[in-house]
C-alpha cells in the first residue's frame, strides 16, 4: 500500500478517535455538572471541528492524487524519464504527458514525436505486437486519462509490454504503445500497481 494512503488513513482515524474520546469526556463532565446545555454545545462543537479536520484532510488527499499534466519542457522531459529512466534522447520530443496516481496504482500517458530510428529502438525495449486492441486504444483513455489521448487506432501499429518498467518500487507494470509511422508518433500508456 502507498505510504501516503497509510499515513492519511492513520491521520483520519486519529481525528475520529480524538473526537470520540472528547465526546465521552464532555458527556462525563456534563453529567457531573448536570448541564445538558453544556453537553449539547460541546458535542456540537466537537463534531464540527472533527468534520472540518476530516474535510481538510480529504481535500488535501484529493489534491495529492489528482492528475498531473506536464506542460513545460523540463516537466515533459521528467515525464519521459519517469518511464524510461533517462532523459529524452535527441531523436525524441515529448509532445504531451500525464501522470496520475490513485492509492496504489499509477497511470502514465505519453505522446512522443520520434525519428524512425527511435521508434525502432522503443519497440526493441521488449514490446511485442498486440494480439488485440489494448484497453486505452479502444476510444477511451481510461480512468484519469487526458482529454488529448485520442490515438487514431486505425493508423497505428499496436504493441504491448507485459512486464514494463518497475521504477520507483512498483510491483507490477504493463504498457501499450501505438506507433503512427506516417506521422512519426508514439502513443504510450503504462499502468503500474503496487
Amino acid at each position: 500500500m502507498n505510504v501516503f494512503v497509510l499515513l492519511t488513513s492513520l491521520l483520519l482515524m486519529g481525528i475520529i478517535a480524538f473526537s470520540f474520546l472528547s465526546l465521552v469526556v464532555l458527556l462525563i463532565v456534563a453529567c457531573v455538572k448536570k448541564s445538558w446545555k453544556f453537553a449539547l454545545c460541546s458535542m456540537l462543537g466537537t463534531g464540527l471541528v472533527a468534520a472540518l479536520l476530516c474535510g481538510l484532510v480529504s481535500v488535501g488527499f484529493a489534491m495529492l492524487y489528482s492528475p498531473y499534466d506536464a506542460t513545460t519542457p523540463d516537466e515533459l522531459a521528467a515525464a519521459y524519464r519517469e518511464e524510461f529512466s533517462v532523459l529524452p534522447p535527441p531523436g525524441i520530443q515529448v509532445l504531451s504527458a500525464r501522470h496520475h496516481i490513485v492509492v496504489d496504482s499509477c497511470g502514465h500517458w505519453l505522446l512522443l514525436q520520434a525519428t524512425p530510428e527511435e521508434i525502432e529502438r522503443h519497440i526493441a525495449m521488449g514490446f511485442e505486437p498486440a494480439t488485440e486492441v489494448p484497453p486505452d486504444f479502444r476510444g477511451e483513455p481510461g480512468g484519469g486519462g487526458p482529454s488529448w489521448w485520442q490515438p487514431p487506432v486505425g493508423q497505428l501499429e499496436l504493441y504491448v509490454h507485459r512486464d514494463w518498467s518497475k521504477n520507483n518500487g512498483w510491483h507490477s507494470s504493463r504498457a501499450a504503445m501505438g506507433v503512427d509511422r506516417s506521422k512519426n508518433l508514439i502513443w504510450l500508456v503504462a499502468d503500474k500497481h503496487d
